[in-house]
């Protein structure tokens, strides 16, 4: 369903922030009211909670974690990205396969299954790591799942 991103976004992250805050990190949403975005929103919710939850696990001691969305010329982009300590290089590749995990109590599903939700809406998904500290995962989704909300 065509969903605001924005709307979606707060209403998802409202019962975690304050456990966040009890662990010093802010969630900020920054994407206009009126951007939608056609999807699922139960498997978004999974997919935004599963980068969510990795991102405060990376962040024991604080910091900021920042959703973003933009309309680009392919579609529209969902970027989630935290001020924790990255993503070490040689980890990179293998961040997607099913069932690794660097966690003691992880299952390694997480990441896989936001991939797999991405995909599921004709799009992909990408990691980076932030030249100024802590990691960055675009959700990209083609043009035709994306809209500017008439005024």
């Amino acid at each position: 369903e065509w969903t605001s991103i924005r709307r979606f976004c707060e209403d998802l992250f409202e019962p975690l922030r304050a456990n966040a805050a009890a662990q010093g990190v802010s969630i900020e949403v920054d994407a206009s009211e009126s951007l939608l975005f056609y999807v699922d929103p139960s498997m978004l919710r999974r997919a935004l909670l599963n980068l969510t939850l990795n991102a405060l696990d990376a962040m024991p001691r604080g910091g900021r974690i920042t959703v973003a969305a933009q309309q680009t010329t392919t579609g529209g982009c969902l970027k989630v990205a935290d001020t924790g300590p990255g993503i070490p290089d040689e980890l990179l590749p293998r961040l997607f396969e099913p069932f690794y995990t660097t966690k003691s109590s992880g299952t390694g599903l997480g990441l896989a299954i936001v991939q797999r939700i991405c995909e599921a809406h004709g799009g992909d998904v990408a990691v980076d790591n932030v030249p100024d500290g802590g990691a960055c995962f675009s959700l990209r989704l083609p043009f035709t799942e994306v809209k500017e909300m008439a005024a």
